[in-house]
C-alpha cells in the first residue's frame, strides 16, 4: 500500500495527531531520516511516476511544512548532479552524523555497496568510498555509534547476510588496507 499520511505520536498524552502529508510522490522502501531537528525522506519505488523517485523531501516540524530539496539523479543542467547515477532505488540503509547522512546499498535493478553522503547545509550529495563488503546487499540494518556508522544484515540475491561493517567518512580508503 502506498500512502502519504504523516502522522505524529505524543508519548505524555499517548495520542496521534495528523500533520501534513508527504509531498512527494506515494512510495514504498524509502529512507527516513533526521538531521538538524528536521525529517528527510527520499528513494523508494512509486505508486505514480517516475517508478524510482528522485526527489529529497526535507519536513520542519515547526512550520508543519514540506520543502523540495535538490533532485537526486541527474536531472537538471547544473553541474552538481551530473553524477548522480545510483542514489534512486529501493533496498537501502541510511545512518547519520551530524549534518551529514550516509545512504548504503540497495539498488534499482542492480544492487551495489555504493555510499552516498547528504550534506545539510549544502543540499548536495557526494559518493564515498564504498562499503566494502564482498556481496552487495540490499534491505540491510545500519545505526551510528560514537560517530561511526555501522551496516549490518540484509541480503544479497537469496543470500541473507549476517556480517557487520563500520564506516568511517573521515578516514582515508586504503585501497590494500
Amino acid at each position: 500500500m502506498y500512502l502519504k499520511d504523516i502522522w505524529q505520536y505524543d508519548p505524555d498524552n499517548g495520542t496521534w495527531t495528523k500533520k501534513n502529508s508527504f509531498a512527494g510522490y506515494k512510495r514504498k522502501d524509502a529512507v527516513a531520516f533526521v538531521l538538524g531537528g528536521k525529517g528527510y525522506i527520499c528513494t523508494g519505488i512509486s505508486s505514480g511516476s517516475p517508478t524510482y523517485p528522485n526527489d529529497l523531501y526535507e519536513y520542519d516540524p515547526t512550520a508543519d511544512s514540506w520543502t523540495r530539496k535538490n533532485y537526486i539523479s541527474a536531472y537538471t543542467d547544473e553541474s552538481f548532479d551530473d553524477d548522480y547515477d545510483n542514489i534512486v532505488g529501493t533496498g537501502k540503509v541510511v545512518f547519520t552524523m551530524g549534518y551529514r547522512a550516509f545512504l548504503v546499498g540497495g539498488g534499482s535493478g542492480t544492487v551495489d555497496n555504493t555510499v552516498w553522503e547528504y550534506d545539510q547545509t549544502t543540499d548536495l550529495w557526494v559518493e564515498k568510498a564504498p562499503l566494502e563488503a564482498a556481496s552487495p546487499r540490499t534491505e540491510a540494518v545500519a545505526f551510528t555509534v560514537n560517530d561511526v556508522g555501522y551496516v549490518t544484515m540484509g541480503r544479497s540475491s537469496s543470500l541473507y547476510l549476517d556480517d557487520i561493517w563500520s564506516f568511517e567518512p573521515d578516514e582515508e580508503y586504503e585501497e590494500h588496507d
